[in-house]
């Protein structure tokens, strides 16, 4: 998992930004596409994609949102984010 400094960036590229630019790939999106959608200056997302900036977890979410994540890609990219998942988990017994 990547790791974050308090500045709110993460301190390398890493899983996070990988994760996004596959699903971006994928999606066929452009950078003001995307920031567009998720109310956010296209100069914000880009610092997003490369690293240099840390999305707080609502706009993670909404990022799985826009890349029409499964489930569990939004599970995994809301874990590279380090943030918790969006099931809690209980102990029914």
């Amino acid at each position: 998992m990547s790791t974050v400094d308090y500045g709110g960036t993460l301190r390398e590229r890493g899983p996070f930004c990988e994760f996004i630019n596959k699903a971006q790939t994928r999606s066929s999106l452009s950078d003001k596409e995307i920031a567009e959608f998720l109310q956010i200056d296209d100069a914000y997302y880009w610092r997003i994609k490369k690293g240099q900036r840390r999305p707080n977890r609502d706009l993670v979410i909404a990022l799985g949102f826009v890349f029409q994540l499964e489930l569990t890609e939004m599970e995994h990219l809301l874990e590279l984010g380090g943030y918790r998942s969006l099931i809690a988990l209980t102990n029914l017994g």
